[in-house]
């Protein structure tokens, strides 16, 4: 497979599945990516320009190819930046674990742990395969987020956002207070009559 053909079908099979999942999640096209696919762009482009050497042109595809493979992994780490705010909230909290699952809270946590040591495990690669081969670290990175899918998937979104307005609602400082102030005013009302 030649450069251009191994940069085409890196962006169709990797990237274009990894940025469609991220505009998703985010409901918004990330600036950071955006500057990824320009660059990558810009040097594809100079493949294409004949004033330039064989040499340049090939270095340019090897650039581009780079940039789209770090604007891949930025959409996995952005993606698991999302899904991780969602479960550490059901994980941090005893009352959404019970409610807002639909597994055991000890099964929920445990997967949630291996959610996030395998997280870890993908940036130790990416970090250690820097230079080196950063395609590893992209195939644990979407191992990641597949074991994370499948965790949300575990959480009732319906009853999350129902706790939530439970908690807002009735568990607030402020509802409290305001509720002893109208017991005691209705106190002094009731002895003043």
């Amino acid at each position: 497979m030649d450069l251009v053909e191994d940069f085409e079908f890196f962006y169709r099979t990797e990237f274009v599945p990894a940025y469609a999942d991220v505009v998703s999640f985010l409901g918004d096209k990330p600036v950071q990516i955006l500057v990824e696919i320009e660059n990558a762009f810009a040097h594809f482009i100079k493949y294409f320009n004949s004033d330039l050497e064989k040499k340049a042109k090939v270095e340019n595809i090897i650039k581009a190819k780079n940039h789209l493979i770090r604007a891949t992994l930025d959409c996995y780490k952005m993606i698991w930046l999302e899904i991780n705010k969602y479960l550490r909230r059901i994980y941090e909290s005893h009352f959404l674990r019970r409610i807002c699952t639909t597994t055991e809270e000890l099964e929920f946590a445990e997967d949630y742990n291996i959610f996030t040591s395998m997280a870890n495990d993908a940036r130790r690669i990416e970090i250690d395969s820097i230079g080196i081969d950063p395609l590893e670290a992209l195939t644990k990175y979407k191992e990641t987020m597949k074991f994370g899918y499948e965790l949300m998937r575990k959480g009732d979104k319906y009853q999350h956002g129902a706790s939530d307005l439970f908690i807002k609602r009735y568990l607030s400082i402020d509802n409290l207070i305001f509720f002893i102030m109208g017991l005691i005013s209705s106190a002094i009302v009731a002895i003043i009559l």
